[in-house]
């Protein structure tokens, strides 16, 4: 059986850059989405809000606002907190 050390290369060599290729467009694509999502949060404060107040809805409007920050805060912080486990006990095995 004869090794072609060149085609093997070549394979290694595409394997690279295709990984660098393919994170670079994910870098790019979550940007894109942090983005987006700073634009919705201008626009619920910028428009949203003062709309709701504006209809008589003042206190309503903002406990909703902080009731949505308070939920999105407790979904982070469990999921801060699975993934800092699951790492521990990866840990622990090796």
């Amino acid at each position: 059986m004869e090794i072609n050390v060149g085609f093997a290369l070549m394979l290694a060599t595409l394997a690279g850059l295709s990984t660098g290729i393919c994170s670079s467009i994910a870098y790019f694509i979550s940007s894109l989405l942090a983005f987006v999502a700073g634009i919705m949060i201008y626009i619920s404060l910028d428009e949203l809000l003062p709309t709701a107040h504006k209809y008589g809805g003042e206190h309503l409007s903002l406990a909703g606002l902080l009731a949505g920050m308070l939920a999105w805060r407790s979904v982070y912080l469990r999921f801060e907190i699975c993934r800092s486990s699951s790492h521990d006990e990866r840990r622990r095995d090796f």
